[in-house]
């Protein structure tokens, strides 16, 4: 392929991509480790003089910037950590607190990010999930993640999560259950229906459920596709909860035969 008088390679285009990400990558996490060695050396013992999270607003939570074990940082050295990055406040806790989190509870996966071989971002993803756990919890997490990391999608981590807090945390998962109780509703709105003849649907219901909800409407979606439908996608996915009601869970279509 050539552009004006000069020959573009793809191959070699891909080549500079990809070391330059590989540059990125390396570059992170000298970051995350620079954060670590910093947070080592601004250590206090007091909670009030400690980094917190914040929320929305800039509101304090009073809850530490990673998770239990971690070391408490002055919150001074943390914004003074920002400002050298350019980053608000806010970032820079995050950043730093995520750092922490990796370095002293997720160990297996800081290592694999120092060695390169896992991508920072995929990393902090992870931190992101556990900063509410135990230490086993955590290093469940860890220990279970670590070979994996690099392909592993939010809803794998999400579901290690849960099952890391039903095994290490029972209380807090009871806890949790009981506030979430409240919550949960699936409403079916058939007083209301459209020109087109349908209706609405809304729920809130517990997160691995609609792990397999979605799992389950997105086979029945395919398996339509599959069978002849040139129906859109949403169009399919809506089909499928009305197959999914009336149970028709193995539905064995023939090609060119769709289900109403």
């Amino acid at each position: 392929m050539t552009s004006g008088t000069t020959t573009i390679d793809a191959a070699g285009v891909l080549a500079v991509a990809r070391q330059a990400r590989r540059e990125a990558n390396a570059a992170e996490a000298r970051v995350l480790a620079a954060a670590v060695e910093w947070a080592a050396l601004h250590q206090v013992d007091d909670l009030d003089d400690a980094s917190t999270l914040l929320v929305e607003g800039g509101r304090d939570t009073g809850i530490p910037i990673a998770g239990e074990g971690a070391p408490l940082v002055s919150d001074f050295a943390v914004a003074e950590f920002a400002t050298a990055l350019g980053l608000s406040a806010a970032s820079g806790r995050t950043l730093v607190g995520l750092a922490l989190e990796l370095a002293h509870r997720l160990p297996k996966l800081w290592d694999r990010v120092q060695d390169g071989s896992l991508a920072p971002w995929r990393a902090r993803r992870i931190a992101e999930e556990t900063l509410c756990l135990s230490v086993e919890a955590a290093g469940f997490v860890d220990a279970q993640l670590a070979a994996f990391a690099h392909k592993t999608g939010p809803a794998q981590t999400q579901r290690l999560v849960e099952t890391a807090i039903a095994t290490f945390m029972p209380e807090f998962a009871r806890e949790r259950r009981e506030r979430a109780a409240d919550q949960r509703h699936c409403d079916v709105n058939t007083d209301q229906i459209s020109f087109a003849g349908t209706s609405r649907i809304d729920g809130e219901v517990d997160f691995v459920d609609a792990l397999d909800f979605d799992d389950a409407i997105a086979a029945l979606a395919q398996h339509l596709a599959d069978a002849g439908s040139t129906d859109t996608l949403d169009h399919r996915r809506a089909q499928a909860v009305g197959m999914l009601a009336r149970g028709e869970l193995t539905l064995e279509l023939q090609p060119g035969e769709v289900s109403a």
